[in-house]
């Protein structure tokens, strides 16, 4: 009589009731248990989906005791009809009638298959000795999502006695299936409390799905952390491992060590500990252990970072001996940056020149001299390396020393660099002399990121720049922030402008602190190259350079600029005044994408003005962070402070659309030509060749997904059998999806035919208005020089009415608020110019008038109020004499004549004598006639005369009888010719050498 008979219907009940609802319950089954001797009790025998139920044969029923699946150590069937299951140190063996070994065995078995889908019994169980165990084994389940994740966490939350928390099955089931991670990561999970972590680790342990573990930031119970070592002891499908600034102890890393030791399939081959500076060089021997076991017995080491470890030198030397002695083939990633290695540096050496596959060295404020490496570098890694940091290391302090050739050499021979960071080192002139053209002979490299920030070049530095740098086709990137370079900036910049593979210039903190006389040469020199028309730069970064105003400039340049499409102005403090001009260029710019202006005191007028403006921007997508500037403004007004940002970012989100239509900005050059490149009917071509060619792309779609569907019910009937998928159920598989599979058309024309054809009709458009406008500027300058050329040969016969005497002086006066030309009072009327500004000039926005006139330039108006008419003639007189005068007089009252003297002076004039005038304008013809004649005699240049010899020159001439029209200011016995005075002179000294 079979056991199962004697689990009478009173049995079955009391077993429900006492389980409940909460357990399914897979198979229950009435066995023998045997107790001392050969004695046996009746129980009942239960599989739930994760337990194992021991209960009393009576009824009601109890439980008597009961285990996890993964408490089972073994399973044994030493005799026949017996199943023996070793549970912590104790074997519990069940006598059974025939046939029902072989039932229960497969029950567990399926419990198993469904917890841990495709992993082996062998691999749960660690001692399975079953007859005919290959046989009773079930058919492997579907592979569910993230390999039963889920159910392996409910799993492992029933197995520490925690709950379950829906909402991390969701997040892995959703949120990691859909961006296909394989990496869980304890940050997504945080939120919990601590010990919720330990199920989740727990649940990695025969997980086939997930090939990398990381905590990092998170603060984990010593629970957890003995789950960790469990997981990696286990697992034969986790791959790397990143343990990052979790305050491990040296005594973790020992036990890890031992861990992963005695894993003989582990898989691991990526190993991060950084940013945990108690590890120390205790923990140098276990991490070194696990190296040699990685690399001897395992897959190898590809990825190591033990940055901000706390080694020591003499732990980074047995670190590196280790490495150099094993040789990893393997390692392409090496990060040891914050480690002291300072003079022990020959493993590292001995690691580096050994042919490797290192493309990634971090090396970074380790304290080695730089001078040492480069030796090795040339030797091992000039082939594979891609990113290096050698930053916060220094160089020889020898000045005198040369660079060893190597250092060039490395340069010049590597293959594959992407990036090289040098910052903070106290580059030595010599290093970065060599380092530049070591670049400049490379033809392998392009695409550089080279980062030189912090170095404190200065000029010398500068000047090795601007003579190095046009030449180093190699690099794609520069950062040359905070280095001083002063007021030699500028030829830094320009020569960046000749180097036609720079994309990204960065030049941070390099104007704060410098006199304003520098920094005028240095932004005209940024506004020259970003003008441009073949420049190549698209980033400028001039972050916390505090300008102010001195960046107006540069941002009247963005108007018309055609080449940057990103620029960060943040930390400039440029005002209100500044983020005006900002709204201006933005209104006529189509080229920037990004722009940040964040910490530059911008307060709410100045956000309104910019959120006008980029109603009309329909380029940029990126304004970064406001947070500095907005906190003022939203406790100042929060609702107009919203509003402002509202319409910023809604204007962002319209232009990061991809079906925005970029709209174009036209010149005001001949207007005619703009027509003809907007003109032509482009779109009806490009709809018919696209709206053919749109048949056949959905013909190509329709063909994929088909076979995409065919392909998913051969799988399906692979994983289900043929009982299941028959030919009946797969052609009504493929009639329900048929309809799913028609390609939508208005879908199709609009991703294929109208999306083309309007970046098509916009890039054409854009090209012609380029077109329009290059050839309106060169033909403008060719009527320019042709129209100077005639103006020139027209004028050039004409006699000039200036008196000899007076040739040598300047024919212009350049200065609009020059005292003797009154033409600035009449502010409202635009000042026209002769000759046409040039192509970079006209590019640029003119400075605003508030930015421009203050209290400082506002001209003296009091002279216009004067309405003698001896005082307009004289003035008259003035203006036609000195109408070249380059240099403005001290006062506006010192052309101005005296009156007429009515009584004879004091003193008789003596001819022979030339008394001093202690005033400029004085009567006194003697000294005017001394003055003249020396004028004559010994003609000086401009720049040499000084003003007072500009007022007595201008009133003698005014005095001379060629101008008959002008009122005279001399006595009537003293009018005399220049002529005559010049004899007079010219006698009175011939006599005096005589004598």
């Amino acid at each position: 009589m079979s056991t199962r008979s004697q689990l009478t219907k009173d049995l079955n009940d009391s077993v429900t009731a006492l389980l409940g609802k909460r357990i399914k319950i897979l198979l229950k089954n009435v066995v023998k248990l045997e107790t001392k001797g050969d004695k046996t009790e009746n129980r009942v025998l239960v599989f739930s989906p994760c337990r194992l139920f021991l209960l009393t044969a009576k009824v009601p029923t109890r439980i008597d005791c009961h285990y996890h699946y993964l408490e089972i150590k073994g399973i044994e069937t030493r005799k026949e009809n017996t199943l023996s299951f070793l549970i912590g140190d104790k074997w519990y063996t069940f006598v059974c009638q025939n046939g029902e070994v072989e039932t229960m065995l497969h029950a567990l078995c399926a419990a198993l298959q469904v917890i841990f889908p495709g992993v082996p019994l062998q691999q749960v169980v660690d001692r399975v000795s079953v007859d005919g165990f290959q046989q009773i084994i079930p058919d492997p389940p579907p592979q569910p999502p993230c390999g039963a994740f889920s159910t392996q966490y409910a799993c492992m939350c029933d197995y520490h006695g925690l709950p379950y928390r829906e909402e991390v099955s969701w997040d892995v089931d959703t949120i990691y299936v859909s961006h296909n991670t394989r990496e869980l990561s304890l940050k997504d999970f945080d939120h919990l409390e601590p010990k919720d972590m330990v199920p989740i680790i727990s649940a990695l342990e025969h997980n086939r799905w997930f090939t990398g573990f990381r905590a990092a930031n998170v603060k984990l119970t010593h629970e957890a952390m003995d789950r960790i070592l469990h997981v990696f002891s286990r697992s034969i499908t986790l791959e790397s491992l990143t343990l990052h600034n979790l305050s491990l102890k040296a005594d973790f890393i020992n036990r890890l060590c031992t861990a992963i030791t005695s894993n003989p399939n582990t898989p691991l081959n990526a190993l991060d500990l950084s940013n945990n500076p108690t590890i120390e060089d205790k923990g140098v021997c276990g991490i070194c252990t696990i190296l040699t076991k990685l690399v001897q017995e395992g897959k190898g080491i590809s990825h190591l970072n033990l940055s901000q470890t706390g080694l020591s030198p003499k732990g980074v030397a047995l670190l590196t001996q280790t490495l150099a002695n094993l040789r990893p083939l393997t390692l392409t990633y090496l990060n040891l940056s914050g480690a002291a290695i300072r003079e022990d540096i020959n493993g590292l050496l001995s690691l580096l020149a050994e042919p490797n596959a290192i493309t990634h060295l971090d090396i970074s404020n380790t304290e080695i001299v730089l001078d040492t490496v480069f030796g090795a570098l040339l030797r091992g890694c000039s082939t594979s390396l891609v990113h290096l940091n050698l930053s916060k290391n220094g160089f020889s302090v020898k000045k005198s020393k040369e660079m060893p050739p190597s250092f060039k050499q490395f340069f010049t021979s590597t293959l594959s660099l992407k990036y090289l960071n040098i910052s903070h080192c106290k580059l030595p002139m010599e290093a970065l002399k060599n380092l530049l053209l070591g670049l400049a002979c490379n033809e392998s490299t392009v695409g550089l990121d080279l980062d030189l920030s912090c170095n404190a070049l200065g000029a010398h530095g500068a000047h090795v720049l601007e003579s190095c740098i046009h030449g180093v086709r190699a690099l794609s990137s520069l950062d040359i922030s905070d280095n001083g370079l002063e007021g030699e900036l500028g030829g830094v910049v320009a020569a960046v402008g000749k180097n036609k593979s720079i994309m990204e210039l960065k030049l941070c903190r390099n104007l704060v602190g410098m006199k304003p006389k520098h920094i005028t040469p240095v932004v005209e020199s940024i506004v020259h190259t970003i003008q441009e028309e073949d420049c190549p730069l698209q980033m400028l970064s001039l972050t916390d350079c505090k300008l102010k105003s001195e960046i107006h400039p540069i941002i009247n340049a963005l108007g018309s600029n055609q080449c940057l499409t990103t620029l960060d102005i943040s930390g400039n403090g440029m005002g209100d005044l500044g983020a005006r001009l900002l709204a201006k260029a933005l209104q006529t710019n189509c080229k920037l994408r990004s722009i940040l202006f964040d910490r530059n005191n911008i307060s709410l007028q100045g956000f309104a003005d910019i959120a006008y403006a980029m109603a009309s921007n329909y380029s940029v997508v990126y304004v970064g962070c406001l947070l500095h500037d907005v906190l003022p403004c939203m406790k100042l007004s929060p609702e107009k402070t919203e509003q402002a940002l509202s319409s910023i970012y809604k204007a962002l989100y319209r232009n990061s659309d991809p079906n925005n239509t970029q709209a174009l900005r036209r010149q005001h050059v001949f207007a005619r030509l703009q027509d003809i490149a907007e003109g032509g009917d482009l779109t009806t071509p490009i709809q018919q060749k696209l709206a053919s060619a749109s048949h056949e792309v959905a013909s190509i779609l329709q063909k994929h997904v088909s076979g995409r569907v065919d392909e998913m019910i051969t799988t399906a009937e692979e994983l289900c059998g043929q009982r299941v998928m028959s030919e009946r159920l797969k052609s009504d598989l493929r009639a329900s999806v048929a309809p799913r599979l028609v390609v939508d058309q208005e879908f199709l024309s609009s991703v294929v035919v109208t999306q083309p054809t309007t970046q098509l009709s916009l890039k054409a458009s854009e090209m012609g208005l380029t077109a329009a406008t290059h050839l309106a500027e060169k033909i403008t300058d060719e009527v320019v020089d042709l129209l100077n050329k005639t103006q020139t040969c027209l004028v050039g016969g004409k006699r000039s009415s200036t008196p000899d005497v007076l040739r040598t002086m300047p024919r212009q006066i350049n200065d609009p608020l020059h005292p003797l030309k009154l033409e600035y009072l009449n502010l409202a009327t635009p000042q026209l110019i002769n000759r046409r500004k040039s192509l970079h000039s006209r590019k640029l926005r003119p400075n605003s008038v508030v930015d421009t006139v203050s209290a400082e330039h506002i001209p003296d108006l009091l002279p216009s109020i004067n309405n003698s008419p001896q005082d307009q003639s004289i003035t008259d007189s003035l203006d036609s004499v000195c109408e070249g005068a380059g240099q403005r007089l001290q006062h506006l009252v010192k052309g101005r004549p005296k009156r007429l003297k009515t009584r004879a002076p004091s003193r008789p004039n003596h001819p022979n004598s030339f008394p001093d005038s202690e005033d400029l304008d004085s009567t006194d013809n003697q000294s005017t006639a001394s003055e003249m004649s020396s004028s004559i005699t010994k003609p000086r240049p401009w720049s040499t005369i000084d003003k007072s010899d500009i007022c007595s020159e201008a009133s003698t001439a005014a005095n001379t009888p060629d101008s008959p029209d002008t009122p005279s200011i001399l006595s009537e016995g003293d009018k005399r010719s220049v002529r005559d005075i010049a004899a007079s002179i010219n006698k009175h000294e011939l006599d005096s050498k005589v004598t």
